[in-house]
């Protein structure tokens, strides 16, 4: 057998031909040595956890624990308490700033929340954040994705996208052969990867809870298409409407195709404005109109304006997930907040540790919602 197969070693290094009699950890330490002057671990990181080195080289933890005293002892890696094992400072390559892609298909004003807390996790003294937001240009994100895997940044956050609107290729993604972390719901098909999920069941449930809070009935739904990613809230509002008697049937609610919003430049109420228009004008009424997110909230707003309809007197309205809209709504909204900056701040933190070598089960993380009331209900 080579002598480097029981270390799970698929590249060879030629090495003196006395270490072929020497134990596995001072092998493994100058393998980890070697990996260290390749740039693989960058002076002043941590390096992976010993049961992730252990299962990577398919060795025991003490002998994974013996090659970190090797390589403490000649001064390649200093033990640090309540952070592990980091490289020593000045050992391998001078250390370079690595750049962190940020890839998103959003408006550009929504991704400054999502930036803000991805600059507030990030570590500045290695890495740079590269911002690829399209301002909902489909072909633009694609494009980014398949261009920006090429140059193998040091991670990937992705804000997700419909299915409906864009397949994502995620062999495309897993064969960059770098740490990814998705924001957004649902999940990309075929991905495996940590993410910050935004499920509508959340949003529905804060929504209907003010509701019934504030002793509203009669209610209708607006979302935009494509209509699957509008099923969780829609659910998450019959279930918690419904034992207080409220009906939220399939003809109360709309779903809006919005292809001004994927224009240049977007619009990304004028769809649902015109829809609501119409409804107007046909005689539609309700005591709430609950919005998927902002925009056709917005929509909604000027078409009620235009139509004599009173908000919040002869109408409430009540989106289910905030934009950036300020400046650009007639009033300010009841809204449910995903607090986008902390899911940029929680998605860096995920990242980071992939980054650094974590090979842990994947994981989903969730942040809480919160019901902003505003003068619209």
């Amino acid at each position: 057998m080579n002598r480097f197969a029981m270390l799970g070693v698929t590249e060879v290094f030629m090495v003196d031909s006395m270490v072929a009699y020497q134990s596995k950890a001072v092998r493994l330490s100058q393998l980890l040595l070697d990996e260290i002057q390749r740039g693989r671990y960058a002076a002043g990181t941590r390096l992976p956890p010993e049961m992730d080195l252990a299962q990577r080289y398919r060795v025991s933890r003490p002998t994974v624990r013996r090659a970190l005293d090797i390589l403490a002892g000649d001064g390649h890696v200093v033990r640090r308490p309540q952070r592990g094992v980091v490289v020593a400072e000045g050992v391998g390559r001078e250390t370079e700033l690595r750049q962190i892609a940020f890839i998103s298909r959003g408006l550009n004003a929504d991704m400054d929340r999502y930036v803000r807390g991805l600059m507030d996790a990030m570590d500045h003294e290695r890495f740079t954040l590269a911002i690829y937001a399209t301002n909902a240009d489909i072909g633009r994100y694609r494009r980014n994705i398949e261009n920006i895997v090429k140059t193998k940044p040091a991670g990937i956050v992705l804000t997700t996208i419909p299915q409906e609107l864009l397949a994502v290729n995620a062999e495309i993604l897993t064969g960059a052969g770098v740490p990814i972390v998705t924001i957004g719901h649902p999940e990309i098909a075929g991905l495996c990867c940590d993410r910050v999920d935004e499920p509508g069941t959340y949003s529905g449930q804060a929504v209907a809870r003010f509701i019934l809070r504030k002793g509203f009935r009669d209610v209708a739904y607006m979302g935009t298409s494509p209509r699957g990613s509008n099923e969780e809230t829609v659910e998450a509002l019959r279930g918690e409407l419904a034992p207080a008697g409220i009906e939220l049937p399939d003809e109360r609610v709309f779903i809006v195709d919005a292809p001004s919003g994927y224009m240049s430049p977007p619009q990304p109420f004028a769809d649902c404005r015109r829809f609501m228009a119409d409804q107007f004008a046909r005689g539609f009424r309700c005591e709430t109109l609950i919005a998927g997110h902002d925009y056709p909230a917005v929509g909604a707003l000027f078409a009620a304006m235009e139509a004599d309809v009173r908000v919040p007197g002869d109408m409430k309205v009540i989106s289910a997930m905030r934009n950036a809209v300020e400046g650009l709504s007639p009033m300010r909204l009841t809204t449910v907040d995903f607090n986008l900056a902390e899911e940029g701040r929680l998605a860096m933190k995920l990242l980071s540790r992939r980054i650094d070598g974590y090979t842990g089960p994947i994981e989903v993380h969730h942040t809480p919602v919160e019901l902003i009331e505003g003068e619209t209900a």
